[in-house]
């Protein structure tokens, strides 16, 4: 014991994190099972609302990557650090130019891989997914360690053990939600986030 003291109790920081997962995976099989076909999978029946899409966003956009890089980029930066963090979403407001030809492109299309697919081919296509995959990969190890950080930091609990129900509650949901329960429990984590 280095005699730190914690914001709250190693115990109350266990249980806190053990409930919060057991609640996402449970809703997320819930919201996963409204799902009853692969557009409703994916696109959530494509009807999710401009509240709850826009707080998807949110939620999506501000991740461990936002609590760690923004305030290094601040820090190093200065003001230019906090301005090219805040306006690197600017990319997606551009895209949104594009949907209109890429709808009459690509009518039937639900994901960014039919683009790709239709666009470059299966070898395009194949380079697409494993970029994407590696992305996905990267993003889901920075959340782990911002996490494990974070309950060290508030409760005392070892990085390591952290870091590791946090990869396995992330894969736990990824693997049983649909696009329908992404939705949901992201605005839920994010209202969450804003009341704490």
């Amino acid at each position: 014991m280095t005699g730190e003291v914690y914001a709250i109790s190693r115990g109350t920081g266990w249980v806190i994190v053990i409930l919060l997962g057991i609640l996402w995976v449970a809703l997320g099989i819930y919201w996963g099972r409204r799902a009853k076909n692969s557009e409703g999978f994916m696109l959530a029946g494509r009807n999710v609302g401009l509240s709850l899409g826009s707080a998807t966003a949110m939620a999506t956009w501000v991740t461990s990557n936002t609590t760690m890089l923004a305030p290094v980029f601040a820090l190093t930066l200065g003001v230019w650090g906090m301005l090219a963090y805040s306006t690197a979403s600017f990319g997606l407001l551009l895209f949104a130019l594009f949907v209109p030809r890429i709808r009459t492109l690509l009518p039937a299309g639900v994901t960014a891989g039919d683009f790709f697919r239709l666009r470059y081919g299966r070898c395009g296509w194949s380079l697409f997914l494993i970029i994407t995959m590696l992305y996905s990969l990267s993003w889901l190890v920075s959340m782990a360690i911002a996490g494990g950080d974070l309950l060290e930091a508030l409760a005392g609990i070892p990085y390591l053990q952290g870091m590791s129900l946090i990869l396995i509650v992330s894969i736990c949901i990824g693997r049983s939600r649909s696009c329908q329960s992404q939705c949901c429990s992201r605005s839920l984590r994010l209202a969450e986030a804003n009341s704490g």
